[in-house]
């Protein structure tokens, strides 16, 4: 490996982490690594956006703009040939992400698992069970393999590769969540005991597991790498649950809190230090300064001078979009139909898009009324 910049940031996207699953974990020694990085940080809630949209929500903080500006408005969107629908993907975000904007500025960008990243700019204890009745235990070790996959890739490139940003999305708190938060104690009225006695620990293992996996990043960056981790928004685990599953649920939105979790260390960052207010549209422009770049004016967050030490000189331009984002972006692109199918499948077993069996004409239309009404929701919370 080449020698290493000294100014690194590795930004690491645990997808619905909550402070009211976490503090717990905190109390009980369960998740040592982020303990330790609060007390040589800062931390807070992270304040998501309207409407709590995974694909939007993990732009916004790529972009620092809101979703009518980068374009990604939800899952999926219509293909450009009219023949159904798609996964959104990067070719329809319409302004540049911050690994682009920091890869332009002669430094070195690796992102693993963005949501809307590809193409590329890239178990609890068991008795007998009837694997033919409860699909639960095979849920559980599909979603394992994900998440094992998702960590060898980053961690590979933590260690091996030469790289000034750093960025690994991990989807897995949320699906774990919709599929076994419903068992997490107290247990829900409409989760009989077996089922509870079996799954209730799933959710705390994951978090644990989550620490685990920050502690392995820690073990790899040095004490000159700043180290931010963030979610896009919470879950519901206590009292607040919604009635019914979490998986089955018609609308899987409900169970979102509106604050995610921040934690973030480095050599330019106070230590041990609550801060307040902040959006994650802040990310962005608060990445760009700790890289000492200029922050564009036409993001919609600001970067938060409320992290640092010594309070610094920000330089400010108009904005980083003068340059193409890509010359092959021209809004036709359709994605590989086979990755694509695989993706929409799993989005509907979540619950987060309709029947796939539906009529084209019909799917076409449903995701762009999604749209739609994600854009009415964006200007209503971000114009008013």
């Amino acid at each position: 490996m080449t020698e290493l910049s000294s100014n690194r940031i590795l930004l690491l996207g645990f997808d619905s982490a909550d402070w009211k699953m976490i503090r717990p974990l905190l109390d009980d020694d369960k998740m040592p690594n982020l303990k330790a990085l609060m007390g040589q940080g800062v931390h807070g809630n992270l304040r998501t956006l309207t409407p709590a949209i995974s694909p939007m929500l993990w732009n916004s903080i790529a972009t620092g703009k809101h979703g009518d500006q980068h374009g990604i408005l939800g899952f999926v969107e219509p293909r450009p040939d009219g023949q159904g629908i798609q996964p959104a993907s990067s070719h329809s975000r319409k302004c540049k992400a911050i690994w682009q904007i920091i890869s332009e500025s002669n430094k070195r960008a690796d992102v693993v698992n963005w949501f809307a990243s590809h193409p590329a700019e890239n178990i609890p204890r068991f008795r007998e069970l009837d694997l033919e009745k409860d699909h639960r235990p095979k849920q559980l070790i599909h979603r394992l393999a994900q998440l094992y996959t998702i960590h060898a890739a980053g961690t590979w490139l933590a260690e091996k590769d030469d790289w000034d940003f750093l960025a690994v999305y991990y989807e897995s708190i949320d699906h774990f969540s919709h599929d076994f938060m419903e068992f997490h104690p107290p247990r829900m009225d409409h989760v009989n005991e077996a089922d509870f006695d079996i799954y209730q620990n799933v959710m705390t293992e994951i978090y644990a597991y989550h620490d685990q996996i920050l502690g392995r990043y820690l073990d790899i960056v040095d004490d000159e790498t700043t180290v931010i981790v963030v979610s896009d928004h919470g879950f519901h685990s206590d009292h607040l649950r919604p009635a019914g599953s979490s998986s089955m649920q018609a609308n899987p939105v409900s169970w979102h809190r509106e604050n995610g979790i921040l934690v973030a260390k480095g050599p330019k960052i106070k230590e041990d230090e609550n801060i307040y207010g902040m959006s994650l549209l802040d990310i962005a422009p608060t990445i760009l300064a700790l890289l000492d770049l200029d922050v564009p004016t036409d993001m919609d967050g600001n970067a938060q001078r409320q992290w640092w030490k010594k309070i610094p000189e920000i330089n400010y331009i108009e904005s980083y979009e003068s340059v193409s984002v890509d010359s092959e972006k021209d809004g036709s692109t359709i994605v590989d139909p086979q990755a694509a199918t695989a993706s929409m499948k799993q989005l509907a077993a979540l619950g987060y898009l309709p029947d796939l069996s539906t009529k084209n004409e019909d799917l076409i239309k449903q995701a762009q009324h999604s749209q739609l009404a994600t854009l009415a929701l964006i200007f209503d919370e971000s114009r008013c």
